[in-house]
């Protein structure tokens, strides 16, 4: 079974959502093509990943569901985002990685 869950510092983004996909009807597996991650403030704070972060991440790939990572800042270029995540440990290749340039 997936478990995800949004970080708890935001109280009102709480949710949990689970998906059993070995038992889930057949006509909803095909439905699960991949999953967008928000990285700011939803992976990481600052210099510092958000507890559960990494954890579900890896649950993520175990899944063997394609990641795409995206984010809409502009302050950093997609370079200095993959140097960003890489000093965090996480291990996110640079075409998962999506940029308002880079879209």
């Amino acid at each position: 079974m997936l478990h995800f869950d949004i970080p708890a510092a935001w109280p009102a983004r709480e949710i949990t959502r689970s998906i059993d996909l070995p038992s889930a009807p057949q006509h909803l597996a095909p439905m699960i093509k991949g999953v967008l991650i928000d990285l700011s403030g939803v992976v990481y704070e600052g210099d510092t990943v958000l507890p559960g972060a990494a954890e579900a991440i890896a649950r993520l790939r175990a899944a063997d569901l394609p990641l795409r990572f995206i984010t809409n800042t502009t302050r950093k270029s997609r370079r200095l985002i993959l140097d960003s995540l890489a000093a965090m440990d996480l291990e996110i290749a640079p075409e998962e990685v999506f940029t308002p340039a880079s879209a």
